[in-house]
C-alpha cells in the first residue's frame, strides 16, 4: 500500500507539473556527482561511533608537480581530526607518503615545497640537459634520495611512524615492485624516477622507474594493508584535452594517461617482492 501511495504521489506531482517538464530540466542541487559522493561518505564518517575506530588508509598518486597537493590533503585531514593509519604511495605520491610516515609535519613540508626544485633533486644544469636531448643521457636522481635521507635519515619501513608501502616498475620485465622493507629513502626514489628522463634506479639486480607506469594510484595496495576505509587522491591532469608534441609530453602522456590500469585502481594486486 505504502508503495501504490508513493507511486500515485509522484504521479499526481507530475501531472500537476504540467507540460513544462518536456520543456525545463531541473537544476542539480549539488555541483556534481563527485561532490555529491564525497557529501555523502563524509556523513557517513562523521556518523560512525567514536569507539567504533576505522582504519582508514591513504592512496596518494603520482602526478609531478601537481603532488603538492598531497600536503594539502594532509592538511586538510589533520584539521578534521581524521586519523591516518597507512599510507601508500606512487611517484611524488611515494615522496610526500614516505616524509608523511616517517615524521615529517605538513609544515614542514610546506617550507620544503618552497625551496624545493631540479637543481636539488637531480644533476640538472645546462650541460645535462644538454646531454639528455643530445646524446640521449638520461639525468641521475641521486640527489632525491640524499635529499630524502637529510629528512627522514637512514630509516627503513620498519621504523616509519605510519606503516607506509610505495610502487616501483622493473623496466625489463614490467612488472609491478612493491616496496615494504629496506630503506625508505631509496623506495621513493625509485618510485619516482621517470623513464628516459632519469637513470633507472638498480636495486637487487633490477631496473626501477616510475611506479605511474603500472599502478599510478595504489589503493589495492592499502586495501591488503588492511583498511577499512580508503582515501585516493588523484592529481594527475587531463592530458586528453592536449596533443603531445615532444620527447617529453609523450612521456608524461605515456606515463600518467596511456596506462590502462591506473583506471582499474580496484584490480587484484601483482605482487612483486624487491628482495629478488
Amino acid at each position: 500500500m505504502k508503495n501504490r501511495f508513493a507511486m500515485v504521489w509522484i504521479s499526481a506531482a507530475l501531472v500537476a507539473q504540467g507540460s513544462s517538464l518536456a520543456f525545463s530540466v531541473p537544476k542539480s542541487p549539488v555541483a556534481s556527482e563527485d561532490a555529491f559522493l564525497m557529501d555523502m561518505l563524509w556523513d557517513q564518517y562523521q556518523s560512525i561511533p567514536q569507539k567504533q575506530h576505522l582504519k582508514i588508509g591513504l592512496a596518494l598518486g603520482g602526478g609531478g608537480a601537481r603532488g603538492l597537493a598531497h600536503i594539502g590533503v594532509l592538511k586538510a585531514l589533520e584539521q578534521e581530526r581524521v586519523p591516518i593509519d597507512m599510507i601508500a604511495g606512487t611517484s611524488v605520491g611515494a615522496l610526500i607518503g614516505s616524509l608523511y610516515a616517517a615524521g615529517v609535519s605538513t609544515a614542514e613540508m610546506e617550507e620544503m615545497s618552497q625551496e624545493i626544485g631540479w637543481p636539488s633533486l637531480t644533476n640538472f644544469s645546462r650541460l645535462s640537459l644538454f646531454r639528455l636531448v643530445v646524446a640521449e643521457k638520461p639525468l641521475s636522481s641521486t640527489n632525491m634520495e640524499l635529499y630524502l635521507r637529510r629528512h627522514i635519515g637512514e630509516i627503513r619501513f620498519d621504523q616509519l611512524k605510519i606503516p607506509f608501502t610505495c610502487v616501483a616498475t622493473d623496466l625489463q620485465t614490467g612488472e609491478r615492485v612493491v616496496f615494504r622493507e629496506g630503506p625508505v629513502a631509496l623506495a621513493a626514489r625509485a618510485s619516482s624516477t621517470i623513464p628516459g628522463v632519469f637513470e633507472p634506479v638498480i636495486f637487487r639486480h633490477r631496473y626501477l622507474v616510475d611506479g605511474g607506469l603500472v599502478d599510478n594510484i595504489p589503493t589495492d595496495l592499502v586495501a591488503n594493508m588492511g583498511a577499512d576505509l580508503i582515501i585516493a587522491v588523484d592529481v594527475t591532469a587531463d592530458f586528453s584535452q592536449f596533443q603531445p608534441t615532444g620527447v617529453l609530453s609523450a612521456l608524461n602522456q605515456s606515463t600518467f594517461r596511456a596506462n590502462p590500469s591506473r583506471r582499474r585502481p580496484w584490480r587484484a594486486p601483482m605482487w612483486s617482492s624487491a628482495r629478488t
